[in-house]
């Protein structure tokens, strides 16, 4: 399934990051940011919940 997110204009300075080869990349930066939600995310459910991760 795909998802198409739309940026405001201070999102978009926001998570600007660098790409493999040292460039500006709002994709990369987005990308870490949300895989870091994400990890956060589970932690703080799994903790809650008495989940634990493998």
């Amino acid at each position: 399934m795909k998802y198409e997110i739309v940026l405001t204009d201070t999102a978009r300075e926001h998570y600007w990051g660098l790409d493999a080869r040292r460039r500006p990349s709002i994709k990369k930066g987005l990308k870490e940011h949300l895989s870091f939600s994400c990890s956060q995310a589970w932690s703080l459910g799994a903790s809650t919940n008495g989940i634990t991760s493998s």
